[in-house]
């Protein structure tokens, strides 16, 4: 019997999607997962999250599913795993997988002009294609204000896009540019091309022939409300969690394919799952491969945050590979600060929900984190190479030798922002923990040695350090056998220098 025929079997019989197992067993070091674990569980000790889930699959295996802190805090009541979040940003390649799905059908074509279905469109160089990668010309938060603060005033779901529409594009069309409109306008658009609610086409189209029976589209009915904790927005000025709003009191006009989707991490993964195996499963072809082929095309010109390693394609930004038509990794994240991301080579998938909305901090730290600790063999950035295709050999320190480099170290930048560094030996190696004065939570990075005083940040996967930056070195300072201190090396150039203030763990 085949992997997907057990799937099949345990989903029928109403078990895990995706069963757990041994990350050991699959090649995922166990010890790093405690790693993760911890490092999320003190971000709720420190405040900096007020809850959240964790979902981790690599071979169709579970290796990692665990949630943290509260799902309403003011109730004391804990997270569990398998709640509803909404997944706000990350609604969209569910309204572009529709918008793809009607494309096949004949219905619509990515190359119609939005003026085809939308009356007072006033430009007609502007196509669905625009919409899909944020390239029609629109912007910002349009006349809602800030985050829609006055999405209630509109009646519907067209009556919204009117007036967002009436503002006319008001950049070149072509030149990327995220922005919520463009969903929003896909899905009046599919309304119009087949006379139906935007929910009732997702539903039928992707949420039914997945059973994704645990994700729901707004508007919600009070039982899926009483599943979805309540949002914790961050105060910049309190430093803390200060205002709670329950989504049932939420006053959109309809669902908008930009934000409206409430799902859980393993209903998003099985999501993803079929994104990863090119469009079907569970004997269901939902997009032909040429359809993910757009999806994921290297042609598209859009690039993402200044990043030219990224892409935003026809609903997901992706790391194009040089060897396969599938990305090296596929993501998207939401602004309530959970991400998802799909790694096809190493048929992996990773899921961060929450329901703490806080700017730059927890969902960055994540990322970080999961790229540092080296779970997946990819590249993190364009400044780190393989150690394998370069002439260095990293030392094997053991907890003795690691002894003398464990403590606290503090420095500042010339223009005043100070750094708080701790290191310490985590699971069979050094570990860098870089706390900033700002209050952005740290990053995290291995160290690895190339004599006693000289050490580079690396990732590690499979116990062997493959990635590093041989452009940023760690300069140890060294007085009679202690360690002072270090200086950090950026190009041969010294960027600061941290003294060592005491030895604890």
């Amino acid at each position: 019997m085949s992997s997907c025929d057990n799937k099949e079997k345990i989903q029928t019989e109403g078990g895990s999607i995706f069963p757990s197992i041994d990350a050991n067993k699959v090649g995922i070091s166990s010890e790093k997962l405690s790693f993760l674990k911890d490092e999320i569980s003190s971000w709720v000790e420190t405040g900096d999250l007020v809850g959240g889930e964790v979902l981790i699959i690599k071979d169709d295996y579970t290796i990692f599913h665990e949630s943290f802190g509260w799902f309403n805090k003011k109730l004391n009541k804990k997270m569990e795993k398998g709640a509803i979040y909404h997944t706000s940003s990350m609604s969209k390649p569910f309204s572009t997988t529709l918008i793809l799905q009607l494309s096949e059908k004949g219905i619509l074509s990515l190359d119609d002009p939005a003026q085809k279905f939308i009356s007072n469109f006033p430009n007609d160089s502007v196509t669905i294609r625009n919409l899909m990668n944020h390239t029609s010309g629109y912007t910002g938060w349009g006349p809602d204000g800030v985050n829609h603060e006055n999405i209630g005033q509109y009646k519907n779901l067209s009556d919204w896009i009117t007036s967002w529409t009436s503002m006319g594009p008001n950049i070149p069309v072509g030149v990327h540019h995220y922005t919520n409109y463009n969903n929003a306008a896909l899905m009046l658009i599919a309304e119009v091309a087949t006379g139906k609610p935007a929910k009732l086409l997702t539903e039928e189209n992707i949420l039914n022939p997945l059973n994704l029976s645990n994700t729901h589209i707004y508007p919600l009915n009070e039982s899926v409300n009483e599943k979805i904790p309540p949002l914790y927005r961050w105060s910049s000025v309190k430093k803390a969690y200060d205002k709670i709003d329950n989504f049932e009191a939420l006053n959109w006009p309809a669902y908008a394919g930009s934000f409206g989707i409430f799902s859980t991490a393993e209903d998003y993964a099985l999501f993803m799952k079929f994104w990863m195996n090119r469009g079907s499963y569970g004997g269901h072809k939902l997009l032909a491969e040429e359809s993910i082929n757009q999806a994921f095309s290297n042609s598209n010109p859009n690039i993402v945050e200044g990043d030219t390693t990224k892409k935003y394609g026809l609903g997901w930004r992706f790391t194009p590979s040089k060897f396969s038509n599938m990305p090296l990794e596929f993501n998207h994240g939401g602004i309530m600060r959970s991400y998802a991301i799909a790694f096809p080579n190493e048929n992996a998938i990773v899921i961060y929900s929450t329901h703490s909305w806080k700017r730059r901090s927890h969902r960055e730290a994540f990322n970080n984190l999961i790229w540092q600790i080296g779970l997946f063999d990819l590249q993190p950035s364009p400044n780190h190479v393989r150690v394998k295709d370069n002439n260095v050999k990293f030392m094997k320190l053991d907890d003795k030798e690691a002894k003398k480099y464990i403590g606290t170290y503090i420095g500042e930048y010339a223009d005043g922002f100070s750094i708080n560094v701790k290191i310490r030996y985590e699971y069979g190696q050094l570990v860098n923990r870089i706390e900033y004065s700002d209050l952005s939570l740290p990053d995290i990075n291995y160290l690895s040695f190339v004599d006693s005083t000289t050490a580079h940040s690396t990732i590690i996967h499979n116990q062997e350090s493959i990635w590093f930056n041989p452009n940023n070195r760690i300069r140890f300072l060294e007085k009679e056998g202690l360690i002072t201190g270090f200086k950090v090396m950026r190009n041969n150039e010294l960027e600061i220098e941290l003294l060592k203030i005491n030895d604890s763990h």
